[in-house]
């Protein structure tokens, strides 16, 4: 298999590692992944996991959350190069955030059925005369006549969360980020992420939808500073 140059998050001297190296057959396909990439993750020698998750807000009330990672994807291939274009490898119940400043996060959705339906609305809405796109019951939404309200990725504050059970409105935000995002359709898992302060999603499931959108101006400062207010090492 072919080989990529790796720099370790504590070392500057790159290591070598097999683009396949340790993954299953069905996995080294650059198109393939498995449906619980969950499992790939236990033993794997990733560390780019932060100590904190984050929050989608639609309509004041959390409909997402996600486990974050900075920079590296818990797993591989997440990354080609190709007649010399950089695209991700986004698989579905992630997303990925890239900002101007060089800021890349991977993010793990989890508790996400709200914002499934969330999207399939904004899809809906893009397309009125196509029939909707299935994913099971649905736990809830605004009518897709209606262009769905802000959504924004909530970034919660050290030690809220304890605090704020079962209030339903998720924890005490230290700082939130803007999506502006107006449509969603079907994502191909390979996407080309610009850094321009961008957010590329693709729901949990079979349907094959996501959106692409800008995030709010202030996205990169406030999110290192939330890193920050956590103590994030690597």
């Amino acid at each position: 298999p072919q080989t990529t140059d790796r720099t370790d998050a504590n070392s500057t001297r790159p290591q070598r590692m097999s683009s396949t190296e340790g993954l299953p057959g069905d996995f080294k396909s650059a198109a393939v992944f498995p449906k619980d990439v969950k499992g790939m993750l236990a033993g794997m020698g990733w560390n780019s996991q932060a100590n904190s998750t984050l929050e989608f807000v639609h309509l004041r009330k959390v409909c997402a959350q996600a486990r974050v990672y900075l920079y590296q994807a818990p797993f591989s291939p997440s990354v080609r190069y190709a007649d010399g274009t950089e695209v991700f490898l986004i698989p579905a119940g992630w997303a990925l955030m890239r900002s101007r400043a060089g800021l890349l996060v991977w993010l793990e959705l989890f508790d996400d059925a709200a914002l499934v339906d969330v999207v399939m609305d904004l899809a809906s809405s893009v397309s009125p005369g196509k029939s909707r796109p299935s994913a099971g019951p649905r736990t809830g939404s605004p009518s897709p006549s209606k262009r769905p309200a802000q959504l924004l990725v909530s970034f919660p504050a050290a030690g809220a969360a304890a605090a704020t059970a079962g209030s339903g409105g998720g924890s005490a935000a230290f700082g939130q980020a803007e999506i502006r995002c107006s449509r969603a359709g079907v994502l191909e898992q390979a996407s080309r992420v610009a850094a321009e302060d961008t957010i590329v999603l693709r729901v949990s499931g079979n349907s094959g939808l996501g959106f692409r959108a800008p995030l709010g101006a202030s996205f990169d400062e406030t999110f290192k500073a939330w890193l920050s207010e956590w103590e994030t090492v690597f």
